[in-house]
Parts: C-alpha cells; sequence; structure tokens
C-alpha cells in the first residue's frame, strides 16, 4: 500500500459488516455486469430498488427542454432476491462510474418487461427518476412499480414510524448502517452536508450502505404485501384502496413537482395592513381599559414602539421591534392593591395584587387585566392559578360580557392578527425569498400516507433535514376569504396564492361531500328521499337515474337540502318562511354535521350555543327522525368490535383498538371514531 492510499483509508471511518450482512451477497456494480443485473431484476418478476442521491432537493427546473431536480441521482441499488444486492454507482466524485443514460435505459427496460419494481416512499425515488437528466423515465404506469411505504401506512396507519431503516430493524431484525457512519467525525463536526456523492463507491462501506437498502425493500415487501392484499378472516383485502394509494401518490408529484406561485408583492400589503391592524387594536385595548380603570396602564415599551416601528419594513417584524423596545425601556415597577370576587366562589371577596402596568401580548398580564377590570365568567388553571385566555374561553368571555366591556373585542382581534402573522404570513414571506425560491414558488408536502383516516395533509419540513424549498406553513390552514368580519390579513390571505403567469388558478370541490357519503353509506331514507327532490320547488326526481345538478323545473342548484330538512325536523314545519328561518338552518348544519356521526346533546350545547337541556333535545329529535342513520351506528359499533376494525366503501381499514376498553371515555371515542372514519377516508 502506498503512502497515498494510506492516508486516505486514515480518513475514512473504520466500520464493519453487520452481521447480517455477511449472510448475503453485495456486489458493486459496474458497467459490464448491466446485462446480468438486468436479466436477474426481470426473472424474478419482483425486485428491490432504491436510488442515492446528491441531497433531498427533488424541485424541478428548465434545462434546455427538460426539467431535472436540483439535486441528482447518485446511484442505483437493485435486488433480484432478498439475499443479493447490487450498487451501480453513477454520479461519485471519486472511483469509477457507470454513465448515468445507460443505467437509465437499463432502468427502462426493466420497468417494461412486466416485472415490477419494489420502492420505499416511492414518491421520492419516482420524482428523481422523472428529473433525470440523462433520460427521464416515464413513471406512470402504477403496476410496473410497488411502494412498501404505502402498504406499511395501510397495514398501520396509526404507526408514526414507517422508515427503512426502522421497519428493517422491528420486522426482519436487521440494522442498517446510517448515513452520517460513512463521514468522518470532523466532517460532521463542521456540519457540512453529507452528500453521498462525495464519498468512493469503490469503499466497500459504500456498497454495504446502499445495497442492502434495496434487498430489505423487497424482504419488507414479501411480509406487508399478503397483509394488506390478500383477504383476512373477514374476508377483507385492502387491494382496491392500494391501487388507489399509488394512483394519488402520481397526482401529488405532479401537484408537487408543479408548486404554488406566490405573490410576494400581496404578502407583504397583508403583512403591513396586519401591523398596523395589531397595533391600533393594542393601543385601543390600553385606551379603553385606562377609561375604566383611571389610570396609565401602558408598560414601558409601548411608550416608545411608535417610534420604532414602521409596519411596511419587513427587515423585521412587530414582534422583534416589541422585544428591542423591551430591553430598551426601564423595569415596569408597582402594584395595585384591591378587593375582587374569588373566582372559585365569586359570592366571597379576597385582596389581590395587581400590577400598576400590563403587557397585553402576555398571556398572564392580560388575565390579570380582564380580572382588574372586573370581568365576570373568568376561569383560571388548576395548576398555576392563571386566567385562561385560550381562543375559545375568550370567544364565551366576550359573549357572556357583552357590551359591558368593549375592548374585550379588541383583544380576540389582535390576537387574530397574530395568529395570521405569525402562522402564515412573516413564514410565507421568508420562504419566498429570492434566495430560497428563485421563480416565486415552494412547494408543500402532500401528504397522503399520514393520517389515520387517508386524508391529505401538508406537514412542514423535518428542520434537521435542512430547507430545500417545502413551505413552512400549513397549506391547508389558509382560512377561507367568505367572512369579512376577519381581520383584512386573515380573509385575504388566499391571494397570495396565485396563478403563475399564463396560466389560471382553479377552485374545485365537491358539494357536501361528507353528507352525501354518510347517506349512501347509511342508507337513511329521508336524506336519500332529499337527494332526488328539488328543496326550492319541491319537484321529485327518479330515483332509478342519477338526480339533476339543476332542477329542470325551476333551474335551482338545491338538490338534496339536507340542512333546511333537519332544520324543520328540530323546529317544526312552522319555521318555514319566516324570518328565523335562515338562523334555524344554519343551526341545522352544524347539527347534521355533528350527529350523524353519532355526537351527543353535550356536542349542541356547546357549538351551537344552546343550553344543555335544548342540545339534548335536539339530539333526541333528531335520532327519533332518522332512524336508518341510528341503524348503521349500531352496525358499526358491532362491526367494530368484532373486526376490530372498519372499513371504508373503497376498502381502507380504519383500526379502533380501544372499541373494547373498559374505560367509558376511550371506547365512546371509538365507537364515534367506527362511523367517522369511514366517512372521512371515503371523502
Amino acid at each position: 500500500m502506498d503512502i497515498l492510499s494510506q492516508l486516505d483509508d486514515l480518513g475514512k471511518p473504520q466500520l464493519e459488516q453487520k452481521p447480517w450482512m455477511k449472510e448475503v451477497e453485495l456486489f458493486l456494480g459496474t458497467e459490464k455486469l448491466l446485462p446480468q443485473i438486468e436479466k436477474e431484476c426481470i426473472e424474478a418478476g419482483v425486485y428491490g430498488i432504491d436510488l442515492e442521491t446528491s441531497g433531498l432537493d427533488a424541485r424541478t427546473f428548465p434545462q434546455g427542454d427538460l426539467k431535472v431536480t436540483n439535486d441528482k441521482i447518485v446511484g442505483v441499488c437493485l435486488a433480484p432476491s432478498e439475499h443479493k444486492g447490487y450498487y451501480i454507482p453513477v454520479r461519485h466524485k471519486e472511483g469509477e462510474n457507470v454513465p448515468p443514460r445507460v443505467v437509465m435505459e437499463m432502468l427502462e427496460r426493466i420497468f417494461s418487461s412486466g416485472s415490477r419494481g419494489v420502492f420505499h416512499n416511492a414518491k421520492f425515488d419516482l420524482k428523481f427518476l422523472q428529473g433525470e437528466p440523462s433520460k427521464q423515465l416515464d413513471v406512470d404506469n402504477i403496476h410496473a412499480w410497488e411502494d412498501t411505504y404505502a402498504l406499511a401506512y395501510l397495514r398501520n396507519p396509526k404507526e408514526r414510524r414507517k422508515g427503512l431503516k426502522h421497519l428493517s430493524k422491528v420486522e426482519l431484525d436487521r440494522e442498517m448502517i446510517e448515513l452520517p457512519e460513512l463521514f468522518h467525525i470532523d466532517h460532521i463536526k463542521a456540519k457540512k452536508d453529507l452528500d453521498f456523492s462525495m464519498l468512493n463507491p469503490e469503499w466497500e462501506p459504500v456498497v454495504w450502505y446502499a445495497a442492502v437498502d434495496a434487498i430489505n425493500t423487497l424482504a419488507l415487501y414479501n411480509i406487508l404485501a399478503p397483509v394488506v392484499l390478500e383477504k383476512d378472516k373477514f374476508g377483507k383485502s385492502q387491494k382496491v384502496v392500494y391501487q388507489i394509494e399509488k394512483v394519488a401518490l402520481l397526482g401529488t408529484i405532479y401537484m408537487e413537482q408543479c408548486r404554488i406561485n406566490i405573490d410576494r408583492e400581496k404578502v407583504k400589503e397583508l403583512i403591513t395592513a396586519g401591523q398596523q391592524e395589531w397595533w391600533d387594536c393594542v393601543n385601543d385595548v390600553y385606551k379603553l381599559g385606562e377609561e375604566l380603570l383611571e389610570r396609565d396602564i401602558r408598560p414601558g415599551w409601548v411608550k416608545i414602539f411608535d417610534e420604532a416601528f414602521n409596519p411596511s419594513d419587513l427587515s423585521t417584524d412587530y414582534m422583534k421591534v416589541r422585544d428591542i423596545c423591551l430591553k430598551n425601556s426601564p423595569p415596569d415597577v408597582g402594584v395595585v392593591e384591591k378587593s375582587v370576587p374569588k373566582l372559585t366562589n365569586p359570592r366571597e371577596r379576597e385582596t389581590v395584587q395587581f400590577p400598576l402596568v400590563y403587557d397585553v401580548t402576555k398571556p398572564h398580564d392580560l388575565g390579570a387585566l380582564l380580572r382588574e377590570c372586573g370581568v365576570k365568567g373568568l376561569k383560571a388553571t388548576e395548576k398555576s392559578g392563571q386566567i385562561k385566555t385560550s381562543k375559545d374561553e375568550l370567544e364565551r368571555v366576550i359573549e357572556e360580557a357583552g357590551d359591558d366591556f368593549p375592548f374585550m373585542v379588541k383583544i380576540k382581534r389582535f390576537r387574530e392578527v397574530s395568529k395570521a402573522l405569525g402562522t402564515n404570513l412573516f413564514n410565507i414571506w421568508e420562504d419566498t425569498k429570492p434566495s430560497k425560491a428563485p421563480d416565486g414558488r415552494v412547494w408543500a408536502n402532500f401528504a397522503g400516507l399520514k393520517l389515520d383516516t387517508g386524508r391529505f395533509s401538508t406537514p412542514t419540513p423535518d428542520k434537521r433535514k435542512g430547507y430545500f424549498g417545502q413551505v413552512n406553513w400549513n397549506v391547508q390552514s389558509i382560512p377561507a376569504n367568505y367572512d369579512k368580519s376577519k381581520p383584512q390579513c386573515t380573509w385575504r390571505m388566499r391571494e397570495c396564492i396565485s396563478a403563475k403567469p399564463g396560466h389560471l388558478l382553479f377552485a374545485i370541490d365537491f358539494s357536501g361531500v361528507e353528507l352525501r357519503i354518510v347517506t349512501n353509506m347509511s342508507g337513511e331514507p329521508k336524506w336519500l328521499k332529499e337527494f332526488f327532490r328539488c328543496s326550492s320547488c319541491g319537484t321529485e326526481f327518479d330515483k332509478k337515474e342519477r338526480p339533476p345538478l339543476f332542477c329542470p323545473n325551476c333551474g335551482s342548484d338545491k338538490i338534496g337540502d339536507l340542512h333546511s330538512l333537519t332544520a324543520l325536523s328540530i323546529y317544526g314545519e312552522g319555521i318555514k318562511g319566516t324570518k328565523e328561518f335562515k338562523l334555524r338552518r344554519q343551526t341545522g348544519k352544524i347539527v347534521n354535521f355533528l350527529l350523524c356521526y353519532g355526537g351527543g346533546g353535550g356536542a349542541v350545547s356547546r357549538s351551537t350555543g344552546v343550553d344543555k337541556e335544548e342540545g339534548w333535545r335536539i339530539k333526541n329529535k333528531f335520532d327519533k327522525s332518522y332512524k336508518g342513520l341510528i341503524k348503521w351506528w349500531k352496525e358499526q359499533h358491532d362491526s367494530a368490535r368484532k373486526q376490530i376494525y372498519v372499513t371504508t366503501a373503497f376498502g381502507r381499514k380504519c383500526p379502533l383498538p380501544d372499541i373494547l376498553s373498559p374505560e367509558g371515555g376511550w371506547r365512546s371515542k371509538a365507537e364515534r371514531n367506527a362511523v367517522n372514519s369511514p366517512v372521512q377516508g371515503c371523502s
């Protein structure tokens, strides 16, 4: 060994194979070996496949006539069996590589052969195969590939850990090498990127690390596929919903690659308006509070904030300006003693020391201010004794306080503005900086394999993995724009998402989809009849045909008005045509969504604002009106107790492990989910 080789070895970590790796064959794939690898994968019928990449940035950008990923494929792992794996390097900076185009042409032949490649988290790998600059693969044939990540999710959607390394250890008893183990400790301490292309594939641990990914993915498929795709002892299979998941996965790839175009000027406009409204509301709270308490209650930072604050200066935000002012203002001291009613028993009084001034942006101070002002109905936390000022509590207190304390509405307002700014707008502004989003577009992870019910979520990125163009705000939390009573920066937020130049932006929604699904699954006769009737003119339609979108008699689109039907069932036919009908229909709407899943009178009381007695009256009336729903609930509960799961119309299993719990609260929740989950899962 020459001196250069010895120095090179000194810079490498000393790794040994995991014991199980000695029982499998791991090869470095060369160009000469490609025909053999191709033949073995085709003859296997099902083979494991995994990609090693230079990073996690799968965004595509124009490159000539193509759109290519920002990070690139470094190597391809293929396993024709559970005991044999190859690692084919294509873009390592050291050692011998196989030309990427040659490897992609081989993969294209394998993909079109009828043999199925098994990925783990196919969405990630398929993005790179579509965006490979040497030759882009068509991955739209869902019969050419499988996904063990999707299978693990369908087997148990409540299981949060579905990573390949975790499942390999748990299911296969195979511990794998972690990526940081391949890099020198000094490289890791310097917090440099762990770019796989920097490693020499001729160093054996690189092949050990990569090739076993494909081997274990194939081994997991052989465990998971029978559990998910074959019928269980109750005759239920998830084969259909697995195919649906694969189609949906392709859809999300295109959604994510298209990305979301942001109107940055609109974001700036709304942040400016929001910061100004926040400051105006804070000032109003102090002004109205001072009138009630007959003293200056402004802390030091408030008195110097106005001069330091510029709402249109987005180089800093209002809370940072507040913190700077707080540091530069003298400490606030002094107390005021007052005799006030006890929170636990308002008929008794106690002497309490209140601060001379209040920082209303702090929950503790805000609660104390409300108490000193004499606001009734306040509640304290059991642990700290601090006044509760959560959104729900504040809304309850505002409603009960009425017009006696006008500053209460202002408190609610500045907190709504703070939420809009902090949760969404500042994050949108930060994510769309030119250094992060050069074309003004960001992408959201449309995760269809995360929530128990199968619904999509848009989780924020794992900060430990770095930023690569993914939104740091929940896309699905952007408020609707119909409630103009909300702060401007809230109800106008959807304006920030715009069409790309030369394109159109469409809004697509299913009308009343959940209640339609409930009607189909329960067969509730009154609801079925209502969907074949025009609620405007009363025309009934032939049940042998699909009901029309618009009434052929009067042109109305009010086909199947379940909310009016429920309102009439609860309050009687006498409310028809009266001024209160619209309000009663709104109550009917709330009741439908609450009770079609088996909710109780308490839920009605909390959501509609009626007292508990009225809430239970409404619940009982609902149950008497819709006996088909009651029958369906019972069937769902019985089925759940027998199977410990329920299924959607497409066969998705929704596990309910608490359905037999001796604890009433857990059991009741499971019973509600036995009705709710199939509807959510179908939707």
